[in-house]
């Protein structure tokens, strides 16, 4: 019934054929309109094929290969994650948009609204971890307006202290930082509840900010030197700036930490990056600023931890740890200036002076 036959059809050239079966797939919609078959069944059958679809094809340089679906790494994998270089998520939570349809006033509804992203900070994956603590972080950052300070005060450290601490050992370097970032907010902002927070915050603090058992590097095979527990550089920073933000915000109140600080300080002088000397020394001159001779038990042994560094090649690392030791030696740490001469009364002789050499080092000199 078609206007124009299968031979002429196939005798034409393929633009003309085509035009042609479009024609002739008109006139038979018109004559018989109940007819179910589509043009592309019609028009594989007149050519042959049974498929006319165009196919998508995957230009392959040379060398390139195949991207397979990346799986979401979990704590549980040997070794840090192949994750932590590229995860990045593109939208951030704003606080005005996690807070939108919260109305509550008290701790008690702000733990229910918040109890899925607490619950989302121990998440098998890292994404769901980092999306979970982008929401935290919303709501410590947030504004009066969108929640009162004091809810904040009366909240941080029953619903997110201990959840976000617990972040710092993530095997997510982004995670680490941002929950780093959290903690820096929390002090800066809620001065007022700093001092309930040192009993979880510096035991956590000397786990990270510590050093490895010895092991043999390989651009130094024959020294041993500790690398420290935090692998990334930025991260161990954040973690000695937020050291400094304790010492600063509980003043007195870090009296009876001292003994740990010092030694957090032992790794802080022997790590490779010239920022966290730093920002260490900061911390050593601020906390003998206040506490002056009631840091005279840790002292003199803070003088020995900081006097290598005088030999750092830059000369910022090396003014930093002048004035620190400066600051310590007013704390009860007078003596050490014995020490730091080279000074050996000529009367005292040590017994190992007699078998091995016995080197004095003069730091002034």
């Amino acid at each position: 019934q078609a206007a124009v036959p299968l031979s002429a059809l196939n005798a034409m050239p393929e633009d003309a054929s085509k035009n042609a079966a479009d024609a002739a797939w008109e006139l038979l919609k018109k004559k018989n309109p109940k007819n179910s078959k589509s043009f592309v069944d019609v028009w594989s059958k007149i050519n042959g094929t049974t498929d006319i679809t165009p196919k998508k094809t995957i230009q392959r340089t040379a060398g390139a290969r195949l991207e397979t679906p990346k799986k979401c790494s979990t704590v549980g994998e040997d070794g840090p994650s192949k994750l932590e270089g590229n995860l990045s998520i593109k939208s951030e939570c704003s606080p005005s948009d996690v807070l939108a349809s919260f109305d509550g006033k008290d701790v008690f509804a702000l733990g229910n609204f918040m109890q899925r992203d607490i619950n989302g900070l121990t998440d098998t994956c890292s994404r769901t971890r980092y999306k979970a603590l982008q929401r935290v972080h919303a709501v410590l950052s947030a504004d009066e307006n969108l929640i009162s300070r004091d809810l904040l005060l009366d909240s941080v450290c029953t619903l997110f202290v201990k959840p976000v601490l617990r972040r710092l050992e993530d095997s997510t370097e982004k995670c680490r930082e941002l929950a780093l970032v959290s903690l820096l907010h929390i002090v800066h902002k809620l001065s007022d509840v700093v001092q309930q927070l040192l009993p979880y915050t510096i035991p956590v603090l000397r786990e990270r900010i510590a050093l490895k058992p010895d092991t043999l590097r390989k651009d130094k095979p024959h020294a041993c030197i500790p690398d420290p527990v935090e692998p990334s550089e930025e991260v161990r920073v954040k973690l000695v700036k937020l050291l400094l933000a304790l010492i600063s915000a509980t003043e007195e109140g870090i009296a009876p930490y001292a003994a740990d600080v010092a030694e957090m300080f032992k790794a802080c002088a022997r790590d490779p990056a010239p920022e966290v000397l730093q920002v260490s020394c900061e911390c050593a001159q601020t906390m003998a600023q206040w506490l002056s001779r009631r840091m005279q038990p840790v002292a003199h042994e803070m003088v020995k931890t900081f006097t290598p560094v005088f030999e750092n090649k830059r000369s910022k690392v090396r003014v930093a740890v002048l004035k620190a030791i400066g600051a310590i030696m007013h704390c009860g740490a007078h003596e050490t200036i014995l020490d730091l001469s080279g000074f050996r009364h000529p009367n005292i002789v040590k017994i190992e002076a007699f078998y091995s050499g016995d080197s004095k080092v003069n730091w002034f000199g």
